[in-house]
């Protein structure tokens, strides 16, 4: 991924990187490259939680998003929006 080499070549003492999964993947391939330390000089963090950040070594955490329940909270203040025109506290 271009957006990895390019932020990496702009900020070389980058430290960390919380991205999507295969953002993150594109980072770690850059650094590896570039003989960066990973995760001793340069870590990442997805925010997928798919099982790719397990297969690359070194892995790297990645936190799952809990989109069914964000997505259920967001119909139900719409609802509420919608028939009463405020959100119950």
């Amino acid at each position: 991924m271009q957006v990895a080499k390019e932020l990496q070549e702009k900020y070389p003492d980058i430290g960390g990187v919380f991205s999507v999964d295969l953002v993150a993947i594109a980072f770690l391939r850059e650094a590896m490259k570039k003989g960066i330390n990973v995760p001793k000089l340069l870590q990442l963090v997805g925010y997928d939680g798919s099982f790719v950040s397990h297969m690359t070594y070194p892995s790297f955490p990645s936190v799952v998003q809990p989109y069914e329940g964000l997505a259920q909270q967001a119909v139900s203040v719409l609802y509420q929006l919608m028939n009463k025109g405020t959100l119950a506290s």
